[in-house]
């Protein structure tokens, strides 16, 4: 029995269409929630190596997270041994490897606490710190430069705002230039830099276009302008491209994803033989009352291929929809139908409770402590936003760059050493000492400075770990200052044991780094170690085994569960606005949020609403996403309500 034979119709076409560009230039795969795309995909690529002989160096493919990436190339191997070769990558680790090769220009990333700090320093500066947050300046800024906008250009139209926003990306722009010997990029500038450089020089692009012949994208509906011309540029005109997505769960406009290019990919295929549409609609997850509820909603979206996915499951228990007078005594009754499904077999990693916002879920909370239920709460706090891993990599970083002020600011904004990153002087040190002296020399012969003495200490112990960074063992530099600086008595005595095992983690995550960049022939250094843990996506919180997992609706999205709640689908809340006064494309954003929630489910869906929730926009426990659908699916039996 072959691969293939496993396969239903639709999933065997796209394995095995024509690899010939002059036959199909463009694949199309619409793929519906758990219809087996990574399975098409990655089979897909197998096929091509199999049975046409395709070199592995003639195929890339791109996804938006590392994640996805590992799980293609760990199945791709099992399958085909040669499937190792073949270059599955994130679109920012391709952009940092193409700006690499094709130039000797030196890429030193900044991750996003760096440049929320750089951001605030030049707001500060320009006392601009109450007109605009450092939040809503890179939101700008990033939507900006996503859509192919440069956002230093003045435009007729432009707000006192908007003019302002332009000065503060110019000092941006001009700040990042001069941070440290090169110069530092941040994620958004890895994708332009190696977009223009392909637009601009024919001969880095040709030589490109010609490397690949066969372009996967997965989540293609998630792609924005920047990502659209960058995947038209890697192109040439003998690669056939694939690109797998569905536009039901574009849940990233907001982000600046564009629906617009996946449609148009399919409005292509229904009038050129070029482009070939395949679509998955069987879906393999979900049972046929949850499947129902998600069709339901989804069909009235406009922006959409029409697809309809059907339940290769059995109908199943329906989906309880059940709406409470409190948030309240909706905790206390959701926290009860998860120790119910627990009793049923069903492991308590098994299941979640997904949330529009996380302060939705604090009566729940509340409850599974009362309860005794155990839970994890997936908030988005990464191990490198701790505050204490933030300090160990500001230390590292001043070590690697002694004479840099900017990451020194970082280590005194988190610990008190006798120089407040806030004092006047320090700023005043800093224009003082020469741009290429390190710190320890010039606070050494400083008149107010060398009589600082735990500043000075603080300066031996960076200097010390710059001698064994120099030596490429980042490791023991890292533990070094760790204990011989006693990293932890920085922080309060009932938070150290917490602080401290984060930080051995990040000491483990080191150590594989540094094996992995001997693999490479790259001797090991923070600069590299920090590109390499940004390209790899930032730590998230892993699925705990034997705990109930709390998230956002967006975090849930490519996971799957047993059983599990929607919490708050009601208006006002989900959706987050008034409908009346939506405007059509965003309430089609509600409805792909909501398709996704309800598709992360298999066989157990409870969804409920609060008639009294305080600090939302209404109240009422009306939900337009739901209940004009509502008594049609309750006579068929897909949904109870309660």
């Amino acid at each position: 029995m072959t691969p293939l034979d496993s396969m239903n119709p639709a999933q065997r076409e796209a394995i095995t269409l024509s690899p010939d560009v002059s036959n199909i230039k463009d694949i199309l795969i619409v793929a519906g929630a758990g219809s087996g795309k990574t399975r098409v995909v990655v089979n897909r690529i197998a096929y091509l190596m199999s049975e046409h002989r395709v070199h592995p160096g003639h195929i890339v493919g791109l996804t938006f997270t590392r994640k996805a990436a590992k799980e293609m190339s760990a199945r791709l191997t099992r399958m085909v041994n040669a499937g190792r070769h073949v270059k599955l990558c994130t679109f920012h680790t391709l952009a940092a490897d193409l700006i690499r090769g094709a130039s000797s220009e030196h890429i030193e990333i900044i991750d996003d606490t760096d440049q929320k700090r750089m951001i605030k320093n030049i707001l500060k500066e320009k006392d601009l710190l109450s007109t605009f947050k450092p939040k809503d300046f890179i939101e700008w800024l990033s939507s900006q430069r996503n859509q192919c906008i440069d956002p230093e250009v003045a435009l007729e139209s432009d707000s006192e705002d908007i003019t302002l926003l332009r000065d503060i990306a110019k000092d941006y722009r001009t700040t990042k230039r001069n941070l440290g010997r090169h110069g530092v990029s941040d994620f958004d500038d890895l994708l332009e830099k190696a977009y223009f450089m392909l637009r601009d020089n024919e001969g880095i692009r040709k030589r490109i276009q010609a490397r690949w012949r066969y372009l996967f994208v997965d989540e293609y509906q998630d792609t924005n302008t920047l990502q659209f011309r960058f995947l038209e540029l890697l192109r040439g005109p003998r690669t056939q491209r694939c690109m797998v997505g569905d536009e039901d769960q574009l849940i990233y406009a907001w982000r600046g994803a564009d629906i617009g290019y996946i449609m148009r990919s399919y409005f292509a295929s229904l009038k050129s033989e070029e482009t070939h549409c395949v679509m998955l609609n069987t879906n393999y997850r979900c049972s046929g009352s949850i499947l129902s509820l998600a069709n339901a909603i989804i069909a009235e979206n406009e922006q959409r291929t029409g697809k309809e996915l059907d339940a290769h499951k059995p109908k199943g228990a329906p989906v309880q929809v059940c709406e409470f007078y409190s948030p309240s005594e909706e905790g206390d009754f959701v926290a009860e139908w998860i120790e119910d499904h627990a009793g049923r077999n069903i492991d308590y990693g098994e299941m979640a409770i997904l949330v529009r916002q996380n302060r939705l879920a604090r009566d729940v909370e509340r409850a599974m402590i009362k309860s005794g239920t155990p839970y994890v709460m997936h908030n988005g706090v990464a191990m490198f936003d701790s505050l204490e891993v933030k300090l160990l990599m500001n230390l590292l970083l001043l070590a690697h760059m002694p004479s840099e002020s900017f990451y020194l600011q970082g280590v005194l904004s988190s610990i008190k050493v006798g120089v407040g990153v806030g004092d006047a002087g320090f700023l005043k040190y800093a224009k003082e000492k020469p741009p290429e002296q390190d710190w320890l020399s010039f606070a050494q012969s400083h008149k107010t400075l060398s009589k600082k003495s735990n500043f000075i200490d603080l300066l031996h112990f960076v200097d010390q770990a710059g001698e064994h960074l120099a030596s490429g063992a980042l490791e023991i530099a890292a533990q070094f200052l760790v204990r011989e600086m006693d990293l932890m008595r920085f922080f309060k005595e009932e938070e150290r044991e917490n602080r401290s095992e984060t930080v051995n983690v990040c000491l483990q995550v080191m150590n594989d780094y540094e094996h992995e960049a001997s693999l490479r022939n790259v001797k090991p250094n923070i600069i590299d170690f920090q590109e390499q843990r940004l390209l790899n996506d930032a730590l998230v919180d892993k699925m705990e085994r034997g705990a109930v997992n709390i998230m956002t609706v967006h975090k849930s999205k490519g996971l799957e569960f047993k059983a599990g709640v929607i919490l708050g689908m009601e208006d006002g809340v989900f959706p987050s606005g008034n409908p009346d006064e939506f405007f059509a494309q965003d309430f089609e954003e509600d409805r792909r949020l909501a398709y996704v929630a309800i598709t992360r489910f298999m066989e157990n869906l409870l969804v409920t609403r609060s008639r009294n929730r305080v600090g939302f926009n209404t109240m009422g426990g009306f939900s337009s996403l739901l209940d004009h659908h509502l008594a049609k699916l309750e006579e068929k039996g897909y949904v109870a309500l309660e």
